[in-house]
Order: C-alpha cells, then structure tokens, then sequence
C-alpha cells in the first residue's frame, strides 16, 4: 500500500540521519523528527512534504528558537514554511516573542521575509532588560516597507 505513510528515516547524501518520523512517498508526512547534520534537532512535529506544520525548532546549537503553528495550505510562493502563530525565542533561549506574527513576501510569490521585531504582529515582548511588551500593531502600517515595496499578510488579509 503506497499510499500510507509508515514510520521510517531518511539520510543526508553524506550518511547522517535527517529526519526519522512517517514518512509518504520518501518524504515526511506526520509525526517526526528533521535534524542537522551535526545531529542536534532541526524540527520536531507534524511535518507535510518536508515542511513542518505545528511544532517545534531549533537552533542548529540545540536551543529552541521557536514553537507554535505555521502557514498551511497550498504554496503559493517559493521559501520555507513561515511562522504564523506561537513563541519565539532568542539563541541564548530567553523568550522573544509570544503571539501573531505577520510575514511579508516581495510580490505574490516572493520569498518570505521575516524580519525580527518587524515582524511581531500581535502579543508580548519580552525584551532583554526583562521587560515585557504588548503590541497590537494596526495591520495598515504593514502594507508598505520603507523600500516602497508593497507586500501582504498571508494568513487572513491579501491585497
């Protein structure tokens, strides 16, 4: 039965283990594990075609960078997967960001562009002095970046 995804792992072309989880038409699709080639976790959630759905990262040094929901849906635009929603940390593994975040893309099927505190849409701060932050930015001041660029939100408003 091709069609079923069944547990199993799958290499780096050098040997090194890249992901283990299901797996569907040799690729992740369901529950499972990527890593980097040093070994520590790359992602670890429910993956759809390579491409995480809900779960965790990580920095290549083993810390958690983030956790939380990404886009879903149909591919509209070249570049990875992007976070939509959930809690961002910093390499040191102090907590960033809890909330919406908003992702920008150069065009209709642009990379995605994200862009630090830029990209914070709405929830908390959590600033490096240990204080906190709540943001609720009008999604109107988003539509135009310095540069002149226009550019959308993609998870509920496209322009």
């Amino acid at each position: 039965m091709e069609d079923e995804s069944m547990w199993g792992k799958l290499y780096f072309d050098t040997g090194e283990l890249s992901y283990e989880g299901f797996i569907k038409d040799k690729m992740p699709c369901g529950v499972g594990v990527s890593y980097f080639k040093n070994g520590n976790k790359h992602f670890e959630g429910i993956f759809a075609d390579w491409f995480i759905e809900i779960g965790r990262e990580f920095y290549e040094n083993g810390v958690l960078r983030y956790e939380g929901v990404y886009n879903k849906g149909p591919r509209t635009y070249y570049g990875p997967r992007y976070f939509t929603k959930g809690k961002l940390y910093r390499e040191d593994g102090t907590p960033w960001f809890d909330g919406v975040f908003l992702i920008f893309h150069s065009f209709s099927v642009g990379m995605p562009l994200y862009e630090g505190e830029k990209s914070f849409y709405q929830g908390i701060i959590y600033h490096e002095d240990g204080t906190e932050e709540i943001i609720d930015k009008p999604y109107e001041s988003f539509l135009k970046r310095d540069d002149g660029q226009m550019f959308y939100r993609d998870f509920e408003k496209k322009l």
